[in-house]
């Protein structure tokens, strides 16, 4: 522990021990003799990702993490929110000094466990430390983990150069991919062919199962809550490496928001100037569709209150009296009433083969579409 603390003091912190220990001024001379090789390499975001067994390690507090991470990052936090926040106290009040040797004093008791965390979870593994910034908090745990002889690279710019990343990638002039988008009225199981199409190797972005919302009112019912705008443009950007080497991608349609987060411009535009597949179904199967993908007996009490947020377009009394219905166990009639009364108006699909699209496919059998579409 005295080591990790003046390794910690003299490279990273730049405190003198004095300062910590009245009386202990020892500072290491820096000779060639004992002169050894760091084994921190600074790398750029995209020659990480050409390394053959990258994991992205963010050293952030859980909270930053939250927000938005590499996707496929593992979060081994130096601080968390609460000491965070106090050594910025100390920092801003005090001194920047202050909140170095505080930063130390919460550290040094964490040393062991953090090295070996890293160390077992990166076994096998080129490891990528990375912070908010690549300043302070990567380069305090590079420099412990260098002592340790545990090679790892230390991602330049950190977060924020990934984040720059995920900007510019979704600003250039043309998206890298032909679009083929799925059409078609609500309960048409454009998702479930999405997934299948997924099973079969082909290129889909998933954008409903990526933002945690199904695109309608009861669209998050039984689901956790939806991931940031930021990260969920991460995520858009991970299923986008992941098929660099395709052509084309295939998408649901989606307006550009998906619950609270907007699809980025780029793609968006895409999908509007893509090619176009119309699905279609029975009123009856679209209808006993919603209710196994909504597990409505188990969502009863969520689906009815998520249905007030209609009031606005069908009227405070009409989603009362179905509020009510879905209560009463009355599902099937008040899916047939919204479908054909709200939805089915609103988006003005064919309920049949039409020919203003390159291709229309009953959804009937979700397999068989599946398979006309690979």
């Amino acid at each position: 522990m005295v080591v990790f603390s003046r390794v910690l003091c003299y490279t990273v912190f730049n405190i003198k021990m004095s300062s910590i220990n009245p009386g202990d001024e020892l500072q290491p001379k820096r000779t060639e003799k004992n002169r050894r090789r760091m084994m921190i390499t600074p790398i750029e975001f995209d020659k990480a990702l050409s390394l053959s067994r990258p994991l992205f390690i963010d050293v952030r507090s859980e909270s930053e993490f939250n927000e938005d991470h590499i996707p496929g990052a593992i979060n081994i936090p130096l601080f968390n929110d609460e000491e965070r926040a106090l050594i910025g106290s100390v920092y801003k009040k005090q001194s920047p000094k202050q909140a170095r040797q505080l930063g130390l004093k919460i550290l040094s008791p964490k040393l062991p466990g953090l090295v070996y965390s890293v160390q077992s979870q990166g076994e096998g593994r080129q490891i990528i430390l990375y912070c908010w910034r690549g300043g302070m908090r990567s380069l305090s745990l590079a420099t412990v983990l260098d002592l340790m002889n545990t090679h790892v690279f230390r991602l330049n710019g950190g977060y924020k150069s990934f984040r720059r990343w995920i900007r510019s990638y979704f600003s250039q002039d043309n998206f890298p991919f032909q679009v083929v988008v799925l059409h078609g009225l609500t309960g048409t199981g454009k998702t479930n062919i999405i997934k299948k199409l997924a099973e079969r190797g082909v290129p889909v972005l998933d954008l409903e199962g990526l933002a945690g919302h199904r695109g309608s009112v009861f669209g998050s019912v039984g689901l956790p809550e939806q991931p940031t705008q930021k990260h969920f443009e991460s995520l858009i950007w991970r299923e986008c490496h992941k098929f660099k080497s395709n052509d084309y991608l295939v998408v649901e349609c989606e307006s550009k928001r998906i619950g609270k987060l907007v699809l980025p411009t780029l793609l968006f535009n895409e999908m509007k100037a893509g090619r176009h597949i119309l699905l279609y179904d029975t009123l009856e199967h679209r209808i006993n569709r919603i209710i196994r993908e909504y597990q409505v007996d188990k969502n009863r009490e969520e689906l009815a209150k998520t249905l007030g947020n209609l009031e606005k377009n069908l009227g405070v009394k009409k989603v009362k009296e179905w509020q009510s219905l879905i209560m009463e166990e009355k599902t099937y009639s008040v899916l047939k009433m919204l479908l054909v009364k709200y939805y089915d108006l609103l988006y003005k699909y064919p309920d049949h083969p039409s020919a203003k699209y390159e291709l229309s496919l009953s959804s009937v059998d979700e397999n068989q579409a599946a398979n006309v579409i690979t």
